[in-house]
């Protein structure tokens, strides 16, 4: 009876214990999706704002790693696998990665997944826990901004534009080597100075170029 009360004691505060890292765990994700890999029964535990984020429902997913590694793009998958094969086996470190995933819509959503090893007392990884969000918002910024850049450039190499970035906080000013070679310089005759450009513009023009600078970084205008 003795040696049942400690076992039965001994797993109970195993599962308080557990409990208690899980809820750290919502607390410090806010409305991320969690997730809890144990290592020893190859089973995880799908918070049900991780299934949310799939577009999935409570019911819809088991607790196997299939249940997540087949939803992974193809693309990205190896990348996954990679990183958190290197947590089952030595761990240690904290580890972030981007992937794709699919929606139960049939859609590809951006997932940022963190998480880290948890150690027994022989230092050895026993379960895998982290958290992961959904940045499709931004990856698809960031892919707009990418092509806009991209056919800016060419836009601007198809028509002889110089171009020119002033960063003003720094005081450094940018001039592309077609933006040089339309004044006759070399790029390295450029100091990359904003003073560089004035002292080459026309005494009669400065004072307006002056003022239209001016107002633009004030805020009175739109575009120079």
């Amino acid at each position: 009876m003795i040696a049942y009360h400690t076992t039965l004691t001994a797993r109970t505060a195993g599962q308080i214990r557990l409990s208690e890292e899980r809820y750290a765990l919502a607390a410090a994700a806010g409305n991320d999706g969690l997730y809890d890999w144990d290592l020893r029964t190859d089973r995880i535990y799908y918070s049900p704002g991780w299934k949310a984020l799939l577009g999935l429902a409570e019911e819809d997913v088991g607790n196997s790693p299939s249940e997540w590694l087949d939803r992974v793009h193809c693309e990205d998958v190896i990348w996954l696998h990679a990183t958190l094969d290197a947590q089952a086996s030595a761990g240690g470190k904290p580890f972030q990665i981007e992937y794709r995933v699919r929606h139960a819509n049939g859609g590809w959503r951006w997932m940022l997944c963190r998480g880290i090893a948890v150690l027994d007392a022989e230092g050895e990884p026993q379960r895998i826990v982290g958290s992961q969000i959904d940045i499709t918002d931004r990856k698809v910024a960031e892919e707009g901004l990418r092509l806009s850049e991209e056919r800016y450039a060419l836009a601007a190499a198809g028509s002889n534009d110089g171009l020119w970035d002033w960063r003003v906080p720094e005081g450094e000013v940018y001039y592309s080597a077609r933006w040089a070679r339309m004044l006759g310089l070399g790029e390295r005759e450029m100091t990359g100075t904003i003073e560089d450009w004035y002292a080459r513009v026309h005494p009669d023009c400065l004072p307006a170029l002056r003022a239209a600078m001016d107002l633009h970084l004030s805020g009175g205008s739109r575009q120079l």
